[in-house]
C-alpha cells in the first residue's frame, strides 16, 4: 500500500512538473512571438528613405552622404568607378555609376555635381525620377539648377533648390545655414 502511495505521488509530482514545463514552454513561444512582432513593427516604424546623391564622391556631396549615413539609405553615384566604390566603402553607402538606375527608387535626390555639369546632369537623370520624390540641387548658382529642375522633373515630384550656406570642411550641420529656394506649386510638401 506504501509504494502504491509513493508510486500516486511520484505519478502527481512527474504530472505536475509536465503541465510546469508545458506551461513554461508555452510562455516561452509567447514572448518569442511578442518579440518577433515588436522586432518586425519597429522595422517598419524606423523604415529609412531612400537617398541618392548624384556627384557624392567628394566636396559637398561626399559631405551630405555622410552626415546624413544613419537616416537615410544612400546610393551614391560618380563617373569614376574607383573613386566610387572608394567612398561606398567608406561610408557604408551603396554605389552605382548609372545616375538614371540610381533615382528610380529614390525618395530624395539631390544633385551634388560641379556646375559645369549641373543643368545636364539635371536633363539626363530627372525625367526618371519616381513619383512622389524630391529633387533638390546644391549647387551655389540657382538660376541655371532650377530652371533645368523645373524644364525636365516630372510634374508629379516636388523641386526644392537650396544652397548650403557652408562647405564641405564643417563638421556637423547644427547651427549651419541652409537656403532654401522653393518653386511655387512644385514644393508644396
Amino acid at each position: 500500500r506504501m509504494v502504491k502511495n509513493r508510486k500516486i505521488k511520484q505519478s502527481k509530482l512527474v504530472s505536475d512538473d509536465v503541465v510546469k514545463v508545458r506551461n513554461l514552454f508555452i510562455l516561452l513561444v509567447s514572448v518569442v512571438i511578442i518579440c518577433v512582432g515588436v522586432f518586425f513593427l519597429t522595422e517598419k516604424m524606423i523604415e529609412k528613405d531612400n537617398m541618392t546623391i548624384i556627384g557624392a564622391t567628394r566636396g559637398f556631396g561626399r559631405w551630405i552622404a555622410e552626415h546624413l549615413n544613419d537616416d537615410f539609405n544612400i546610393t551614391i553615384t560618380s563617373p569614376d568607378e574607383v573613386s566610387g566604390h572608394e567612398v561606398a566603402q567608406e561610408l557604408n553607402v551603396e554605389y552605382t555609376s548609372d545616375n538614371v538606375e540610381a533615382v528610380k527608387n529614390a525618395d530624395i535626390v539631390i544633385f551634388s555635381v560641379p556646375i559645369e555639369h549641373m543643368a545636364e546632369t539635371i536633363r539626363e537623370v530627372a525625367p526618371h525620377a519616381k513619383e512622389g520624390s524630391l529633387l533638390m540641387d546644391v549647387c551655389s548658382v540657382k538660376t541655371e539648377a532650377a530652371e533645368a529642375l523645373v524644364k525636365y522633373a516630372p510634374e508629379n515630384v516636388e523641386i526644392l533648390p537650396c544652397h548650403p550656406m557652408f562647405g564641405p570642411r564643417v563638421p556637423t550641420i547644427k547651427r549651419q545655414i541652409i537656403v532654401l529656394t522653393p518653386i511655387e506649386k512644385r514644393a508644396d510638401r
